[in-house]
């Protein structure tokens, strides 16, 4: 599928702001200081990515392939938010506040 995020990308950050990068046998290695282990990644609770673009499973769809993405016609966005705005509105009168709904 996607690709998981790293955490040797610019755009990861640690929330708690416990992320070293330590050498080790000069390989790079994430550290995460807070636990003083080695970090999990996107599996970690405070993982966080500057760009908004990591997924709850840790899939980075900025290296995802944008095939996978399905587009929606412009008919077919105006459909939803008509069901959204109807819902609102059944929502306003069943409170009573008819004078919310006419917006002309």
């Amino acid at each position: 599928m996607g690709t998981k995020c790293n955490v040797f990308c610019p755009k990861f950050r640690c929330l708690k702001k416990a992320l070293k990068i330590r050498y080790s046998g000069g390989k790079p290695l994430a550290w995460c200081t807070w636990v003083n282990d080695p970090c999990k990644g996107y599996k970690c609770t405070y993982a966080f990515c500057t760009s908004h673009a990591m997924l709850p499973d840790g899939t980075c769809t900025l290296l995802s392939p944008r095939s996978n993405i399905k587009k929606k016609s412009l008919e077919e966005e105006m459909l939803e938010e008509e069901r959204k705005f109807a819902s609102i509105e059944r929502k306003l009168r069943k409170v009573g506040r008819r004078d919310l709904i006419d917006i002309s």
